[in-house]
């Protein structure tokens, strides 16, 4: 099981002050009171999911060519189903 803190958008800013890319950012954790996946994703508090749950939350949000961004500490796997999936994933 994953403890998901949250789940939002970002902003990366290209040098010239443009608009580089706007990531899907997945921050990991037991920040306030276990929720279900909707009042989470409006930031109040956070959810316990399975990997391919949470795959598939991410597949239903969002399309393949966005950036998926995962802030560190990322559970083991994720990364790889994520690709495997079709996205674009970094490591926070």
């Amino acid at each position: 099981m994953i403890e998901v803190a949250s789940i939002r958008y970002g902003c990366s800013w290209a040098p010239d002050g443009h608009v580089k890319h706007w990531p899907m950012r997945i921050e990991f954790g037991a920040v306030g009171p276990e929720v279900t996946v909707e009042v989470m994703l409006e930031g109040r508090g956070h959810a316990v999911l399975l990997i391919d749950q949470l795959v598939a939350l991410v597949r239903e949000l969002t399309v393949t060519d966005t950036p998926i961004e995962l802030v560190q500490p990322a559970p083991a796997g994720l990364a790889v189903k994520l690709h495997n999936a079709g996205f674009y994933v970094a490591l926070c």
